[in-house]
C-alpha cells in the first residue's frame, strides 16, 4: 500500500467478523428459548404474588372470570392491590347479598399484588366477552404519566423488559424455590405446593391468603402491636380524583359504551395504624356529582383489630370474611 492511500477491507476479511455476529446472535436467540421454556414448564418455582399474578392475568386474556351460564347483569367484580386480594371473599359476598333479598350477584377479585392501574384489566374483561355490570374499587384510578415524545415508551420500562424477558427473575426464583423446599417437604412436594395455592385461588374466585407473610400463631397479630410506622393521629385520605385526567376519562367512557356501574368502597386498615377518618369523603363526593355511573359508598376506609390481620397489611381468612361482610353490608342496598 503506497503512502496517501485509503487501507481498504477485502470482502473476504469482513466475512469472519460477520460470521461471528450472528453466531452471537444465535446463541443468544437460544438462551432466550432456553430460558423462556424453563420459566413456561416450571410456573410454580416463582414466589406466591407472582403465581397468582400470572394465573389471574391468564384468566383474564382467555376469558374465563364468568361462567357462560352467569347473566351480565349479575356479574361483579373488584379491582385492588394486595390488600384486596386477601380481604375479599366473592362467595361470602354473593351469599351474603343473597341474604338481605338483593338481586343475584356473582362476583370475583381481582385484586393484583402492587397493581394501581386497571383500566386495562377491565378493558381487556369487556373484549373477551366478560363484561361486569358492578366495578367495586377501593382507590382512584392512578393517572399515568404520558410524554408526547417517539421515546414515551422508555417511560414504561419494566412493563416492557416484563414482556420481553418475562424469566429474568428466574435464576434468584429458582435459587429461592430450592431454599425453602427444604421446610415444605422437599423440591416435589413444594413445586405441588405452589400448584395447589394457584388452584385454590381459582377456585375461590381470585381470593388468596398470603399465607407466606403470616408469621404469628393462628395468623393473628397480637393485640397490643403498634409500629413505629403507624399514625393514628393522621387521617389517611384517598388520592384526590382527577376527573379530567386520561385514565378516569377512559373509565367514564367504558361506563357510558357499557353500561357499568362504579362503586368506590372503603379499604382497611389496623386499628392504631391511622385516625378515624371522616363517614365520607366531600372531595370525592364533589368530583362525581357529574357523573351518574360512579358512587361513593361509605368512607374512606376501616379501622380494624389486629385479630383480623396475618401480618401488618393484609386480612387472614377470618378478618377477610369480616370485611366482606361490611361490604355486603353497605353495597347490597346500593345494587
Amino acid at each position: 500500500m503506497t503512502a496517501g492511500t485509503p487501507e481498504t477491507i477485502s470482502p473476504a476479511a469482513s466475512r469472519p467478523a460477520a460470521s461471528s455476529l450472528w453466531q452471537f446472535m444465535a446463541l443468544l436467540a437460544a438462551l432466550w428459548c432456553l430460558f423462556f421454556a424453563l420459566y413456561r414448564a416450571l410456573p410454580y418455582v416463582r414466589s406466591g404474588f407472582v403465581v397468582v399474578y400470572s394465573a389471574k392475568v391468564d384468566l383474564e386474556r382467555a376469558g374465563k372470570l364468568f361462567p357462560a351460564t352467569v347473566p351480565e347483569p349479575e356479574r361483579l367484580v373488584i379491582f385492588g392491590n394486595s390488600k384486596v386480594l386477601a380481604g375479599f371473599v366473592p362467595a361470602a359476598f354473593d351469599a351474603g347479598v343473597a341474604a338481605q333479598g338483593r338481586p343475584r350477584v356473582y362476583s370475583y377479585n381481582l385484586g393484583l399484588p402492587d397493581e394501581q392501574h386497571f383500566g386495562a384489566d377491565l378493558e381487556r374483561l369487556l373484549q373477551h366477552g366478560q363484561r361486569p355490570a358492578r366495578i367495586l374499587l377501593t382507590l382512584p384510578p392512578v393517572e399515568t404519566q404520558r410524554r408526547r415524545s417517539v421515546f414515551r415508551f422508555l417511560s414504561d420500562d419494566d412493563r416492557i423488559m416484563q414482556q420481553l424477558f418475562p424469566f429474568r427473575k428466574l435464576p434468584r426464583d429458582l435459587f429461592l424455590f430450592a431454599a425453602l423446599s427444604r421446610k415444605h417437604g422437599g423440591l416435589r412436594a413444594f413445586y405441588r405446593y405452589g400448584e395447589e395455592a394457584v388452584r385454590t385461588m381459582e377456585r375461590d374466585r381470585g381470593y388468596y391468603f398470603i399465607e407466606s407473610k403470616s408469621h404469628y400463631e393462628h395468623d393473628r397479630l397480637p393485640g397490643d402491636l403498634q409500629l413505629e410506622a403507624d399514625r393514628p393521629e393522621q387521617v389517611n385520605i384517598r388520592p384526590p380524583l382527577d376527573t379530567a385526567g386520561a385514565e378516569f376519562q377512559h373509565l367514564a367512557r367504558m361506563a357510558d359504551r357499557y353500561d357499568l356501574h362504579f362503586y368506590f368502597v372503603p379499604m382497611y386498615f389496623r386499628a392504631h395504624e391511622y385516625a378515624e377518618p371522616p363517614e365520607r369523603n366531600q372531595q370525592l363526593a364533589g368530583a362525581l356529582k357529574k357523573f351518574p355511573r360512579f358512587t361513593l359508598l361509605g368512607p374512606d376506609y376501616w379501622r380494624l383489630p389486629n385479630l383480623y390481620f396475618s401480618d401488618p397489611v393484609h386480612l387472614n381468612p377470618e378478618g377477610a370474611r369480616y370485611y366482606t361482610g361490611r361490604l355486603v353490608q353497605l353495597v347490597a342496598p346500593a345494587l
